[in-house]
């Protein structure tokens, strides 16, 4: 038999309002658990400003959007993705594009909702 373990239990992410709280935008300002994101709690790269700014000015994902991410920033377009999820968490990040960061984060949680509902 092929016995597998249990997965781990992981709390669910917040989405909304509670999303809000916990990041800058937030009445509350800053908690302790606002720690994650590309760089951990610590200040931001120059790369992660070069992403935000890149994704602020071109917020559709197209082909051409592809190839600048590789050829501007030299990042693969899959790195370049996971980057700005893991910045949604980072509320330094979150401070410096908020517009950019909070589609993404919709963008996130309306997939997430269509896929747990299939």
């Amino acid at each position: 038999m092929n016995y597998t373990r249990a997965p781990e239990f992981r709390p669910r992410q917040p989405t909304g309002r509670a999303w809000l709280h916990q990041t800058a935008f937030g009445p509350r300002g800053l908690t302790s658990t606002d720690v994650g994101g590309a760089a951990y709690g610590e200040s931001m790269t120059e790369t992660d400003r070069q992403i935000l700014d890149f994704e602020s000015d071109h917020p559709r994902h197209t082909a051409v959007k592809e190839h600048r991410i590789i050829t501007e920033l030299r990042l693969s377009a899959a790195r370049y993705y996971c980057r700005l999820a893991a910045m949604t968490r980072d509320p330094e990040a979150v401070r410096y594009a908020p517009a950019a960061l909070g589609r993404i984060h919709r963008a996130m949680t309306s997939s997430a909702r269509q896929m747990a509902a299939r």
